[in-house]
């Protein structure tokens, strides 16, 4: 081990096969000079840029860390977020989004954490418009939760629905490709700006939230419900008074 040159570099020669550093304690920063450290000396390993990215199989990290995968995994961490099969990308913009995860997570393609005046996470899709945007199909082995308590909510109205049901657009049809091309099924179910106008509810006539389709279901079922007690009553009153007639 000697200087080699003016700026007093250290050169490490060995006549075995390999270099023994030894079992000692660096008193500056190790400097890479765009180099790889490498288990067989080859271009392979981590790589450290100038500015401190690492890069895992790329010598071109554009965040803190950037690990490139090789068509497998790209990323697999032994326990609670289990692998990424091609990419988890997090927006360059400084922003460190928290991740969550209590048991495994297994990514099929890409999750994209958009920027930090968006906070949108999408799935399927790099410009998410919602806090969680899915482009394709989604599912599960349990129900979606909709936060619904009455301690929750405040501004209470009763409304009526039947008549409104009534003169809504509800027709069989399904999505266009360049909107969704992963969804080629048929559908049935009212257009957003129609239910919307007709309801006044949600924050968009682009979407339509579940729960609000759900809530005028049940609450026409009610009104009917409220209709068909009433007939029945009618109803009741027409036959015993058509028995009081035949008596006579």
């Amino acid at each position: 081990m000697f200087p080699n040159d003016g700026a007093n570099n250290i050169t490490i020669s060995a006549s075995t096969s390999g270099d023994n550093l030894g079992n000692h304690m660096a008193t500056q920063n190790l400097r890479l000079n765009g180099h790889f450290l490498s288990g067989d000396a080859g271009n392979e390993g981590i790589y450290v840029t100038n500015d401190g990215k690492v890069g895992i199989g790329t010598t071109s990290p554009l965040r803190s860390l950037d690990v490139i995968g090789d068509g497998t995994w790209a990323m697999r961490v032994a326990s609670g977020i289990a692998a990424f099969d091609e990419a988890v990308m997090i927006a360059d913009s400084g922003w460190s989004p928290d991740l969550n995860v209590s048991g495994t997570m297994r990514v099929s393609r890409e999750v994209h954490l958009a920027t930090e005046s968006g906070e949108n996470v999408g799935i399927g899709t790099t410009t998410p418009s919602r806090k969680l945007f899915v482009n394709g199909d989604a599912g599960g082995t349990t129900a979606w939760s909709n936060d619904s308590h009455f301690s929750y909510k405040e501004k209470f109205k009763n409304v009526t629905v039947l008549d409104k049901i009534k003169s809504l657009n509800i027709m069989e049809w399904q999505y266009r490709k360049e909107h969704c091309p992963q969804d080629t099924y048929r559908h049935l179910g009212p257009f957003a700006e129609d239910f919307r106008d007709k309801f006044g509810l949600g924050k968009s006539d682009y979407n339509v939230q579940a729960a609000d389709i759900a809530g005028v279901a049940l609450k026409a079922i009610q009104e009917q419900q409220i209709i068909i007690e009433e007939l029945r009553k009618e109803i009741s009153l027409l036959k015993e008074g058509m028995k009081q007639l035949e008596k006579k």
